[in-house]
């Protein structure tokens, strides 16, 4: 006699822990969502993240891989390549859709490392680590600034002044107006007081400048004295730093950033008030640590797409991924395929920008402008989004249970018309030793076009004292997944 399905806790984010036979959970390309209850079938379900689409093609410039995104107040959007300042026009600002033409507006010196760029309302203004340039908005040329302190790095705009650093124990303000980015007094600078270690990184929120070393933080806002306009907030010291200058990112009045300090590091954290609110697990933590020295060069951003704030981690280094959703708390990852070796690797988003009611992103590999669009399931050269879930361990006291059949519960039918994916396939493995070997791949199909009544199901599995199923589709459909039932029948065998 057959064992009946039953539904089963498979529905998790990423926890990868330290030791397999506690979790190997991993959820790939594939983000958990909230559903309200009582109006959905369940309370959890997984869905594909979004593919990219080549929004500008900027291989006619010469241009080289993005260097930085901003969208101005005034409604322009720049991007840094190489050394060149890049404009992208609406694409429907002449009201035929998908008609372009960037423009290079101007060129910076020299340089590879990411550029810091803020404006405030008449000038975009950029760091990269020689010098502060800017860009007229008004005028459309680019213009000189004076000031005169070494090698600035981030730029912030806040309460009509531009604030600067250069990884050192200070920080520097333009002059007050639209055109006081212009001049920078050699008086106009303050020292943070928290601890001694080098200003590494900044943040604006909510009108605050928060300043992050190494081994501290501490949060200004801005004050009436015209000598000093901005002053310590009280409280906001502590002895928790910043462990990769890029990682630093904010959105939703919040800020992101992954921490360290004189007691350890690899934590990641989110603003709580004027404190800190570790935000990210044991399993996490560890995946980070595993990298060793290689958290240093994170690089992160934030986006935001119906509903979802996303805190994008890139482990640059270590090539992997790890996205926090601020809408649910948890966690999960992104990759991208490499074409040579065919493997996972980190996702090559690098910048974000939302512009024109679009998400936008730079990438690392490509001199393009993409956009994150949620009804594109494959990326913008053609490359599959291999989408991974590998479940909790399923056991009963570690007794021996035979496995009739293992069922996925997810939206079939959704094939494409011709090519690939209009038969779309689902790929299980099976791990009997928490994830350490997989079985075979068993594939089955979840439906072409209308069939919706497929279901996505595999039988005789085997026998096993415990039991972690790994899920792979990478067929340019829509994936949505709501949970995994299973026949499992004890056996007497202990």
């Amino acid at each position: 006699m057959g064992a009946q399905l039953k539904t089963v806790p498979w529905i998790t984010e990423t926890y990868q822990h330290s030791s397999k036979n506690v979790s190997p959970a991993r959820t790939l390309n594939l983000y958990p969502e909230a559903v309200k209850q009582p109006a959905g079938k369940v309370g959890m379900i997984l869905v594909g993240t979004p593919g990219t689409e080549i929004a500008y093609d900027l291989s006619t410039h010469g241009a080289a891989t993005c260097r930085g995104l901003w969208y101005t107040s005034t409604g322009r959007l720049f991007g840094v390549y190489g050394v060149k300042v890049i404009e992208f026009p609406d694409p429907l600002s002449n009201g035929i859709s998908g008609i372009t033409v960037t423009t290079v507006r101007m060129q910076l010196t020299a340089g590879i490392a990411p550029v810091s760029m803020t404006d405030n309302g008449k000038y975009l203004v950029m760091a990269d680590g020689y010098g502060i340039h800017l860009y007229n908005l008004t005028t459309d040329l680019s213009e000189d600034a004076t000031y005169t302190f070494d090698n600035p790095t981030q730029v912030r705009y806040i309460n009509n002044r531009v604030v600067a650093i250069n990884n050192v124990n200070q920080f520097y303000w333009s002059d007050l107006g639209l055109d006081g980015v212009l001049n920078w007094d050699a008086l106009s600078v303050a020292s943070a007081e928290s601890s001694a270690d080098s200003i590494i990184s900044m943040a604006s929120r909510q009108g605050d400048i928060w300043l992050f070393g190494e081994r501290s933080f501490e949060v200004w806002r801005t004050a009436s004295n015209p000598d000093l306009p901005f002053s310590k907030v009280g409280g906001s010291s502590t002895e928790i730093g910043c462990g990769a200058p890029g990682s630093v990112a904010s959105i939703a009045d919040q800020v992101f950033w992954l921490g360290s300090s004189t007691a350890g590091k690899d934590v990641v954290y989110m603003s709580n008030g004027y404190g800190a609110k570790r935000i990210s697990n044991h399993a996490i933590e560890n995946l980070i640590g595993s990298t060793s020295d290689y958290s240093k060069s994170a690089v992160a951003f934030t986006y935001q797409q119906e509903g979802h704030t996303f805190y994008c981690l890139n482990l640059i280094d270590a090539n992997r991924t790890l996205v926090f959703d601020l809408a649910t708390g948890l966690w999960h990852e992104r990759a991208t395929r490499d074409p040579n070796s065919n493997q996972q690797s980190k996702w090559t988003a690098i910048f974000s920008s939302y512009a024109f009611g679009r998400v936008y992103v730079g990438n690392g590999d490509s001199p393009s402008l993409l956009e994150l669009k949620l009804d594109k399931y494959d990326e913008y050269d053609g490359r599959a989004i291999v989408r991974i879930h590998e479940g909790p361990v399923l056991w009963n006291n570690l007794q021996i249970a035979q496995h009739l059949e293992f069922q996925v519960d997810m939206e079939t039918g959704v094939g494409l018309q011709t090519g690939q994916g209009s038969d779309p396939q689902a790929m299980l493995q099976y791990s009997d030793d928490s994830g350490h070997t997989w079985s075979s791949e068993a594939w089955t199909t979840i439906g072409g076009i209308g069939t919706y009544q497929t279901r996505a199901r595999w039988r005789r599995l085997g026998q096993s004292r415990a039991r972690v199923y790994r899920l792979t589709i990478s067929d340019p459909i829509k994936v949505t997944i709501l949970g995994g039932r299973a026949g499992i029948k004890p056996t007497r065998r202990p």
